[in-house]
């Protein structure tokens, strides 16, 4: 008897299992389509000053612009009413200095409140300069452990007087060449993680 209820169990579970799925599958569109969204939000680069960059990406799902360079969208109706404001803009740097042999030196940008531990979050890390020509990409060098084995540990933090912005050029010609101009805006290059049906990002 215990066998035959066993059987029967398995039977109904493959029976109902598949009709899970599909409506789970069924269901999916609109919720990729709602992750794409907020995937595309997060890997917009708009360091202050540069807000009208979301424009397309803003008026493309319904939003219209609003006092003071804003967006604005209103869904549903009655009462109570409730606002969500979000900032548009991100904290990043601003290229400051050109070197003779080709590096980027950088200042914040923006007035945003950073981590103490800010700068060396983004020590040896990907970066983009968004330049008047389109998007260059570059690194955050960081020193080379092996030249400095066995001397003095350093164990201050990461800050940005000692950042140099490597883009693949060996003279300040080179970086002019490749569009890069002072106050050019830098951030992080980071792109949204999906996570099932989680989105993650800077």
């Amino acid at each position: 008897m215990p066998c035959s209820v066993r059987r029967l169990s398995l039977a109904a579970l493959a029976v109902l299992l598949p009709a899970a799925v599909s409506a789970q599958v069924a269901a999916r569109p609109d919720r990729d389509a709602t992750l794409d969204a907020v995937a595309s939000w997060i890997a917009l680069d708009v360091t202050p000053g540069r807000e009208a960059l979301v424009a397309p990406a803003m008026r493309a799902i319904g939003f219209g612009s609003a006092p003071l360079d804003g967006y604005m969208i209103r869904k549903g109706s009655g009462s109570p009413r409730r606002v969500v404001a979000c900032s548009l803009d991100q904290a990043g740097y601003v290229v400051s200095a050109i070197t003779d042999d080709g590096f980027l030196r950088l200042h914040n940008s923006g007035n945003a409140r950073r981590h103490a531990l800010w700068d060396q979050f983004h020590e040896g890390q990907r970066i983009r300069v968004r330049t008047a020509r389109g998007v260059v990409p570059g690194v955050i060098a960081v020193r080379s452990t092996h030249l400095w084995r066995r001397r003095a540990a350093d164990e201050a933090p990461a800050s940005i007087e000692n950042f140099y912005v490597d883009v693949g050029a060996r003279t300040a010609a080179e970086v002019a060449a490749a569009g890069i101009q002072l106050l050019d805006p830098v951030t992080r290059d980071l792109s949204g993680w999906r996570y099932a049906d989680v989105v993650a990002g800077p």
